[in-house]
């Protein structure tokens, strides 16, 4: 779980679009930053570069860290 924070090109990565995801945890690839260009503030290994095709999207509640197992 995380927040769109950038959509665009990024010259170091593949050619297309790039989402920059800000995630809830820590388990992330950065902190934003890819080879010393800040592209987002995020906290060190909660952030993630991905292709939007890999993302889905929407209005997820916060998960309880002592709820049951159930909830994702």
């Amino acid at each position: 779980r995380g927040e769109v924070m950038f959509v665009g090109w990024i010259p170091q990565l593949a050619k297309g679009y790039w989402v920059g995801v800000k995630l809830d945890e820590p388990s992330g690839e950065s902190n934003g930053s890819i080879d010393g260009v800040k592209y987002f503030e995020a906290q060190e290994k909660q952030g993630l570069f991905v292709w939007p095709k890999e993302l889905t999207v929407g209005d997820y509640p916060e998960v309880d860290p002592f709820g049951g197992d159930d909830e994702i």
